[in-house]
This record gives C-alpha cells, sequence and structure tokens, in this order.
C-alpha cells in the first residue's frame, strides 16, 4: 500500500502468497512512523490486507514496530516478525514496546496472535519447518547491537534461545529438509561475516 516498504513474501502454495511490509520514513507529523502490514493473494496476483497495526510518530510504541521477515508451514499456518526499534517504544509502551514480536496465525491469516516478545532484540528471518519446528534468528538492539540471537520453538508457541554469540548478528537463516540442521549468515559490527552452521 502506499506510504509501505514491501519487505518480505511466503509462498505457502502456487496461488497462496504472503507478502509484509514494514516503516518508510514518515512525513513529518503526518504519517505512522510504524507500519505493520501483511497482505495475503489467494489467487496468486488479487491481494487483501490481513493484518494492519501502525502507530504515528507522536505514539510509536502503541504499536507493534515494522513489520518484517514472514515464513509459513502451510497456507493456514504462517509466522512473522516485527521490530519496534525507536527508544520511544520503551517510553510509550512499557508491558511491551522496544523489542521485537513473533506473530502467528493458525487460520490463513483471519486473525493473528503474538506468541513472543524479546525486549531489546531484532528479529531479522524466520523459518517455520513445520508446526513443531520454528526457527527465527536476529540480533540485538542499540548502537553496539549486543548478541546475535536464535529463537526456537519445538510446540509454536513457546521461544527459546538457542545460540547467542558475543556481538553482531545473524542476518538470514535456511534450514536443510527435516529442518535438523540449518545454517545463518552471521555478522558483526566490524564487518565481518561469517556461515554459521545449526544442529547435526
Amino acid at each position: 500500500g502506499p506510504g509501505t516498504d514491501a519487505q518480505y513474501g511466503a509462498f505457502p502454495s502456487a496461488t497462496t502468497w504472503y507478502v509484509s511490509g514494514g516503516y518508510v520514513t514518515p512525513a513529518a507529523g503526518v504519517d505512522p512512523i510504524f507500519k505493520a502490514t501483511i497482505m495475503k493473494t489467494e489467487d496468486g496476483g488479487s491481494f487483501a490486507t490481513v493484518y494492519n497495526n501502525s502507530a504515528h510518530e507522536a505514539d510509536p510504541g502503541g504499536a507493534v514496530g515494522g513489520m518484517g521477515a514472514i515464513d509459513c508451514v502451510d497456507e493456514q499456518l504462517c509466522y512473522a516478525v516485527s521490530n519496534c526499534d525507536q527508544t520511544e517504544c520503551a517510553e510509550t509502551n512499557k508491558s511491551s514496546g522496544y523489542g521485537s514480536y513473533i506473530h502467528r496465525t493458525k487460520d490463513g491469516g483471519k486473525t493473528w496472535d503474538v506468541v513472543h516478545f524479546e525486549y531489546e532484540a531484532t528479529m531479522m528471518a524466520i523459518a517455520a519447518v513445520s508446526a513443531t519446528n520454528i526457527h527465527v534468528v536476529g540480533g540485538g538492539m542499540g548502537i553496539t547491537g549486543g548478541a546475535a540471537h536464535w529463537f526456537h520453538s519445538s510446540d509454536g508457541e513457546t521461544f527459546d534461545t538457542t545460540v547467542a554469540n558475543p556481538t553482531g548478528f545473524f542476518a538470514d537463516i535456511s534450514m536443510l529438509p527435516g529442518g535438523k540442521a540449518g545454517f545463518a549468515a552471521w555478522c558483526t559490527f566490524s564487518n565481518s561475516c561469517a556461515l554459521y552452521r545449526y544442529g547435526a
């Protein structure tokens, strides 16, 4: 939609696609500072909005930040992440705010719920292997960025930090068939990157 960056896509079938949108630089005092949107098509072309949560720049913590990566197990079960990475998020929404959210739909986008919030974390990529095997990777927030994180869920609802590196961030993830092993691109803030292996 207007004023929204279409950033990521998930394609669980030949005709059912999901596209997630984040925030763009707002017009001062006019546009929302954060836009979290997800659109869906069931015919491979005609899109409708199935998620929309925006916040004006006067209250950036009133929403869930900018929507990022999305991945689907099938046409009905999908996971998406959003990031609220400005300090105002903490100041205006103490109960959640400054950090990242993992969203889930179990009914093809009709309803969405937040299954996990991580304070002072940025979630950058997601791999939904199955209903009981979901991986989310990212890093920290702020000037130093903090530690790289690899979140994993074996029940689709509870996410634990499987891997945490001292500095840097995981930028992307790909799981091998079967989901027992995978790889992630890992970078530090001194411009060095490596390939990180997970599992056997």
